[in-house]
């Protein structure tokens, strides 16, 4: 038999092997290299004065009678707010004035459940008004991210970043960091504080030991913990800890109740939540689009919206939501969101302190956009707008711990800001539409925002995305 014909199969395998394998290892440099392409264009970072504006604080939670200041001038300069008052007087002539008679104006939103895998999709939230996100599975890049958005580097939302997700188990994904005794733990937690991530993400398959671990070093590091509530420690005992918030109300539904709904025992779950003083970010969103997967089918996947996404996700997305495309009977699936939106309710009528979320990232869901379906969705499940939007400003700012600095239209805070057409409190989707967004005391307009939503279409390349997303799986 003559070999040749073997051998050169063989070698040329080898060498396509070998070539692929050198594309893999180049594309994370080159991902860590990568910059925006976005369009420079013109904003205002000058003192500015807006007259006659009308100004929802979202100072209290209980202070929805006197909700807002109207016919105010609002001082802003250096990044913060200088002063707030009636519009009288004159100004002195070195300020911009921007007349803002009859519009509205309120904290910029947060949303506390983000994935982020594209630079584009800061620039989408901020066009959206949401000057803040809470980044809830940390990479290397995203600490890039938030240096590069705070020196101006980069316009879009101000990051805060949870370290690579800390799990234990058999259901560890690929970018979890999978512990199993304390060493690797201790060792996990140094890394990533001294890295620089805002706090420690946990997951549902951690145990009560390894929780008690997780906890006692990142409490050395002063690096707060949140996440999913693991199933295998008892609910009780998981309320005692210091724990900022849990993570989706699917969660609650899976693990304390069991997949058994029952408004009593709901209640009861509610309240033990409310004495602990956890917050809990709902993020019926993401599930929202498995609903509408299982309903729409493949035009669901085939909507323009999309292109907001980056093509990776894209990918991943279609993958996710494969099983409810080709699913025939979603009975169970409409079920389930019912459910979920129930424990909303329960959880804002027992006064839970709720977060603003969406889990964006997953299952085709698009940055900055998909925030305010979150709150058309919380208030369908019962919560009030003033409520909601608290959950989105000032209890967002007392989570991550600035509430000192951000969440309210106050004096000395920072000028993160959203100006409206219409009160946001009578008129919910005005705020899909804001006439200018102020992040830090930089004022982009109604035109600057539309550029940054077409910015938002321009993606990183699919070679850079991949080596990201390797660099992250191998750096954890």
């Amino acid at each position: 038999m003559n070999s040749k014909p073997v051998i050169k199969i063989v070698k040329f395998f080898i060498i396509i092997i070998t070539c692929t394998v050198s594309l893999i290892a180049l594309s994370i440099p080159i991902s860590r290299m990568e910059r925006s392409n976005e369009e420079i264009f013109l904003v205002d970072s000058v003192a500015i004065a807006l007259t006659h504006v009308n100004i929802l604080t979202f100072e209290n939670l209980d202070d929805t009678i006197n909700n807002v200041l109207y016919n105010q001038t609002i001082i802003i300069d250096n990044g913060n707010i200088q002063s707030i008052g009636p519009t009288e007087g004159q100004l002195p002539q070195h300020i911009k004035i921007i007349d803002a008679k009859g519009k509205y104006l309120m904290p910029g939103l947060v949303d506390m459940h983000t994935h982020l895998f594209d630079r584009s999709d800061l620039t989408l939230y901020l066009a959206n008004g949401v000057t803040t996100v809470r980044n809830m599975m940390g990479f290397p890049m995203h600490l890039k991210w938030r240096k590069e958005v705070a020196s101006g580097k980069l316009i879009g939302a101000t990051v805060f970043t949870a370290s690579p997700t800390i799990n234990s188990g058999d259901n560890a994904g690929p970018f979890h960091k999978k512990v199993k005794n304390e060493k690797q733990i201790k060792k996990a937690v140094e890394k990533y504080a001294k890295a620089g991530y805002d706090f420690i993400k946990i997951y549902d398959g951690l145990d009560s030991i390894m929780l008690d671990e997780v906890l006692a070093e990142a409490k050395k590091h002063n690096m707060p913990v949140a996440g999913h509530p693991p199933y295998k420690v008892d609910f009780d005992e998981l309320l005692s800890k210091d724990i900022v918030s849990l993570e989706h109300v699917e969660e609650i539904l899976q693990g304390e109740l069991n997949y058994s709904y029952n408004e009593a025992s709901m209640r009861i779950i509610a309240q033990k939540i409310k004495e602990a003083g956890i917050y809990v970010t709902p993020t019926l969103s993401a599930y929202r689009h498995i609903l509408l997967a299982s309903e729409q089918k493949e035009l669901f996947l085939r909507r323009d919206s999309v292109e907001f996404i980056n093509p990776v996700i894209q990918f991943i997305g279609r993958k996710q939501l494969g099983d409810y495309i080709e699913m025939e009977d979603n009975s169970n699936v409409k079920l389930k969101f019912e459910i979920m939106k129930l424990i909303v309710k329960i959880l804002h009528e027992e006064g839970v302190n709720l977060l603003l979320g969406t889990d964006t990232g997953p299952n085709l869901t698009l940055p900055g956009f998909t925030l305010h379906d979150e709150i058309i969705l919380n208030i369908s499940s019962g919560v009030d707008a003033y409520s909601i939007l608290y959950s989105g400003t000032m209890n967002a700012a007392k989570a991550l711990g600035i509430d000192d600095q951000s969440g309210s239209v106050s004096v000395g805070k920072n000028a993160d800001l959203i100006l409206l057409n219409e009160n946001p409190l009578e008129k919910i989707s005005t705020l899909r539409n804001p006439v200018a967004v102020f992040q830090k005391g930089t004022y982009y307009n109604k035109e600057a925002l539309s550029q940054m939503k077409e910015n938002g279409k321009d993606h990183s390349s699919t070679f850079g995305t991949i080596g990201r997303l390797l660099d992250s799986i191998l750096s954890k």
